[in-house]
């Protein structure tokens, strides 16, 4: 935490942007490995190959579900597979924590499923923002699909065949393990388990829906012979189809977490479906042609009850941060104001300030401001002109000013021209 001297000559009051601003950074804050409670979930104190792992709440209350789901038919699934010496593993305290490292397992194959994804998507220079375990599986957090022809199809179908590797070497332990004889019938059980599991992951991520990784596939394949919008569409139409055939099936046969998938593959659906929209809508358009020139900075000496007076006065809720030279030090926003525990009225804004704040280049596309406004908790970008100096800041509503307008124009000019 940084804290500011006060400026002799400086005003308490915000400003507009001077013409030109040198020094504002070019890096975004880059994420640590320090564990904790986030919002959505926990974070896990390392990563892997630099990727965050997030464990959502609702893996946290899963797991041990899994766990007794397990445990309940160990001695069932021994018996059908033919483990040596399965009869063993009937007794409760064998059963549950037998159930236990079973579940555990399967979530550790479903991260290197999703690392799979992460690992290809960098290869095609595509951020890899975090890898998130819930109670549905994984998701591997990318920026943004790749474009290049064909690539998105890669990157989805690493994943599936990682899973199908990982069956392969557990059947091959598990042959090994019983003509051995090296092992007892609990490991057994639990290689025999994550071998069919890891199968059934791959198969089921190969439907063609929206936004599992057969969806993906399928879409990546259509944009080769069409517009990536129109190939979007023709996929969650297919997607919509296969959503309802599992919501029917789940409910005639009172399987829950098939209904569950259902759901997810639906609202997935929603989601690329208003991505794809946002972003033909935007085509073409670039951070500057959106964001607001005419835009207030405040200073790091002012204080906490200052900058509520400001925020009052001005109608905004976040100011990017500007030294005594002119210099972008920070971003300070309503949130930082209202986080737990609280700031004192006579806090400095650059005790609270977000450092280094959140930025992007005018000549960015309008897409890219859209992507980072996704990701960051912030809702706003400082934008850095040509010359490296501040040029203005873009939030949500400016993106959504624009996207109603050029849908509206599109829609006007549509009709005039019937």
């Amino acid at each position: 935490m940084s804290s500011y001297p006060h400026g002799s000559e400086a005003s308490d009051h915000p400003h507009r942007f001077p013409a030109r601003q040198q020094g504002a950074p070019e890096g975004r804050a880059r994420s640590t490995d320090k564990g904790g409670v986030i919002g959505r979930g926990l974070r896990l104190p390392f990563s892997l190959m630099g990727i965050p792992l997030i464990l959502d709440w609702s893996f946290l209350i899963v797991l041990p579900l899994m766990a007794f789901m397990i445990g309940g038919n160990v001695a069932y699934f021994a018996d059908t597979i033919g483990i040596p010496g399965g009869d063993r593993l009937a007794e409760p305290a064998t059963r549950y924590t037998l159930g236990l490292v079973a579940a555990v397992g399967l979530f550790v194959c479903v991260l290197l499923h999703e690392l799979g994804h992460a690992v290809t998507a960098r290869l095609y220079k595509v951020e890899v923002k975090s890898i998130t375990l819930w109670f549905l599986g994984g998701m591997a957090h990318i920026a943004e699909m790749p474009r290049r022809r064909g690539g998105e199809a890669v990157v989805a179908l690493v994943g599936p065949l990682v899973s199908f590797a990982l069956a392969a070497v557990l059947y091959v332990g598990l042959r090994g393990a019983v003509a051995s004889g090296a092992v007892g019938p609990g490991a057994m059980f639990v290689l025999a388990y994550l071998a069919l599991v890891n199968v059934m992951l791959g198969a089921f991520n190969l439907l063609p829906a929206l936004p599992l990784d057969g969806g993906r596939i399928l879409r990546s394949l259509l944009a080769m012979a069409m517009p990536h919008s129109k190939a979007t569409r023709i996929a969650a139409v297919i997607s919509r189809v296969i959503a309802a055939g599992l919501a029917v099936l789940g409910l005639m046969t009172g399987n829950l977490f098939t209904v569950f998938v259902a759901v997810f593959i639906f609202l997935g659906v929603q989601g690329e479906r208003r991505h794809s929209i946002v972003e033909g809508t935007l085509e073409g358009l670039r951070v500057s042609d959106l964001m607001s020139r005419d835009v207030r900075y405040v200073h790091p000496w002012m204080t906490v009850s200052e900058l509520t007076s400001v925020m009052l006065d001005e109608h905004h809720l976040g100011f990017p941060v500007l030294d005594e030279q002119g210099k972008l030090v920070g971003l300070i926003s309503l949130r930082e104001l209202t986080r737990s525990p609280r700031p004192s009225p006579g806090a400095l804004v650059g005790e609270v300030m977000v450092s280094p704040a959140p930025t992007i280049s005018e000549v960015a596309a309008a897409t890219e401001a859209v992507r980072q406004l996704g990701v960051d908790t912030h809702a706003r970008l400082v934008v850095v002109g040509r010359d490296g100096g501040v040029a203005g800041i873009i939030t949500g509503a400016d993106i959504m000013r624009a996207i109603q307008v050029r849908t509206l124009g599109e829609e006007w000019y549509g009709r005039r021209a019937a």
